[in-house]
């Protein structure tokens, strides 16, 4: 990834992928999520690592929030490509 912000892309559009598909009506609820896990706060088994950015206040309400159709079709290609993700210039 290029930089934070495409991290935080890359990062929202995982932790919103049962919402998208209709699976849970909050992406905080769906408890295979990493999103759900951090919210318990368990001592267990930590599956999820610490961030390397700061994540932003308001992050599970931005979680929530409907993505902009202009957003995914580039995080999208990424993924076909195998490229990193980032401006088209960048890549």
């Amino acid at each position: 990834m290029q930089d934070d912000e495409h991290l935080l892309t890359v990062s929202r559009y995982v932790e919103r992928n049962a919402l998208r598909v209709n699976l849970t009506s909050r992406a905080e609820d769906w408890r295979w999520g990493s999103l759900w896990q951090r919210g318990q706060q368990v001592a267990s088994v930590t599956l999820v690592d610490a961030w390397p950015v700061p994540r932003p206040r308001q992050w599970t309400a931005f979680v929530n929030q409907p993505e902009t159709e202009a957003g995914l079709p580039a995080l999208c290609r990424s993924v076909v490509r195998g490229t990193p993700f980032g401006e088209d210039r960048w890549q």
